[in-house]
């Protein structure tokens, strides 16, 4: 990562201890927090959406870390007084809100926010709104950072990334999960830009592809016609024929690391992640996650439309399923987020002549209902 970067007209005059705003949502955030303070020897500020998220905040090294904001403490302290709003005087200060974050509307980020999408009470939602409104104006209005750094697919993360450009701060994020090597600064690519996307738009631009790139394609798709496998590294995490001592194996790591974090994370965080609805009971969310789509995966694999293998021979559109939920379909994929929908389409816009066949991800198996193949059966194009 390089520390010369392009400054704001806003923030060019600015002193070089700005500090960098930071999102930690998983764990793998605990790694990225040093290195930023290492690199760029700046102060850091943390924000967190959970109560697991403070428990991250918590075990990292307080010298890399000058403040935390917290959601969890924002909406215990505003919830009695959001919850004595009148609707009407929610609404009026979320558009307020809105206006002064330049955003059009919250719903887009509700809809990308599952843990939102799935509450049904308008009571309930709009309140959330209004609390996430106010903290994300707590965490862009009137200040500023060297940039912000965040990759969250939340309410409160993606209207951080919508409206922090607009308010003159730079935020940094992986353009595209998939592609190596490939920042953006405010939407803008700053580094080398890899990956299929750069040669999907050589190619409509009028550029001949690069040959090497051509002949290496050729050459896998010649082995795969061959010999049909699976990668090894794509085995080790997939829903595979079922093991009774691989599944052992798994689920005891699993319960193991579940138990551990139910002793060692505070009863408040885990009160406050059931109460907003980031998280269930740990035995039920084991069940709910592991064992349910495991037992499913082990009787869709008996259906008849399993076991027979698509044929390779004459024109097709290769079409592999996507891991959801992730960031790369739930925020990036936008409208194309909805899958199924993706293939109608797809299917009703092949040329003559030509199929669509379609692959599951292999850690997918077991978590769609049976009901999403059989439509996907139910074109005649599509294998």
């Amino acid at each position: 990562m390089n520390d010369q970067l392009p400054m704001h007209d806003s923030l060019s005059d600015e002193s070089d201890r700005l500090p960098i705003l930071a999102i930690v949502g998983v764990q793998g955030h605990l790694k990225i927090i040093p290195a930023l303070a290492k690199h760029f020897q700046r102060p850091i500020e943390v924000m967190v959406i959970t109560g697991q998220g403070m428990e991250y905040a918590k075990s990292l090294d307080s010298s890399n870390v000058a403040k935390v904001h917290s959601l969890p403490d924002w909406h215990k302290r505003l919830w009695v007084e959001v919850s004595r709003m009148s609707d009407s005087e929610v609404v009026r200060e979320s558009r307020d809100l809105q206006e002064d974050l330049r955003l059009n509307s919250v719903n887009p980020y509700h809809y990308f926010d599952r843990n939102i999408r799935n509450l049904s009470s308008w009571f309930a939602v709009i309140r959330r709104h209004l609390i996430n409104l106010r903290f994300v104006k707590h965490l862009l209005v009137n200040r500023k950072y060297h940039f912000i750094r965040g990759e969250n697919t939340s309410h409160v993360g993606c209207m951080i990334q919508a409206a922090a450009p607009g308010l003159g701060h730079r935020f940094l994020r992986p353009s595209n999960a998939r592609l190596p090597r490939r920042i953006g600064f405010d939407g803008r690519p700053h580094a080398k830009n890899l990956g299929w996307e750069s040669c999907y738009r050589n190619i409509c631009n009028g550029a001949e592809p690069d040959e090497s790139i051509v002949r290496g394609a050729d050459e896998w798709l010649e082995k795969f016609r061959n010999r049909p496998e699976r990668p090894e590294w794509a085995q080790r995490n997939s829903r595979l024929k079922f093991s009774p001592i691989k599944s052992t194996k798994s689920y005891s790591k699993l319960m193991i690391g579940k138990l551990n974090r139910l002793f060692t994370k505070s009863s408040e965080h885990q009160k406050f992640d059931r109460d907003i609805g980031f998280a269930r009971s740990t035995g039920l969310n084991f069940a709910q996650h592991v064992i349910f789509p495991d037992i499913r995966s082990a009787v869709h694999r008996r259906r008849k439309l399993f076991r027979s293998c698509p044929s390779l021979e004459g024109d097709f559109v290769y079409y592999p399923l996507h891991y959801t939920p992730e960031i790369t379909t739930l925020v990036y994929g936008y409208r194309y987020e909805e899958q199924l929908s993706l293939i109608h389409a797809l299917s009703a816009y092949l040329p003559t002549g030509c199929r669509l066949l379609v692959k599951e991800h292999t850690s997918m198996l077991g978590r769609r209902p049976y009901g999403f193949y059989k439509k996907l059966d139910s074109y005649y194009n599509v294998e």
